[in-house]
């Protein structure tokens, strides 16, 4: 799914071990316009789009992608973001 949305808040992880070797991780915090009660979304970024923060109040296009599973009879969503296209 791709959302127009604000970059609230965006904190670099440390690198994650892979089968190929590191890669770079982040969390990122996503609010899309609509005013204080607008959707947002806290996700985490691999890769190339960690690699390159972005700062805080950039507009971007984020290619979001939700996932669920369960674990232990208990439901959890993880919320990818595989893309950042800041818009100028």
């Amino acid at each position: 799914m791709q959302v127009i949305a604000k970059i609230e808040k965006w904190v670099q992880q440390p690198d994650v071990q892979t089968q190929n070797g590191m890669t770079s991780k982040a969390q990122v915090v996503l609010r899309c316009p609509g005013g204080r009660n607008a959707e947002g979304f806290v996700g985490t970024a691999f890769g190339a789009v960690a690699g390159q923060p972005l700062a805080e109040g950039t507009i971007v296009v984020a290619d979001v992608k939700f996932f669920t599973h369960e674990y232990e009879g208990k439901m959890f969503q993880d919320v990818s973001i595989f893309d950042l296209m800041p818009l100028k």
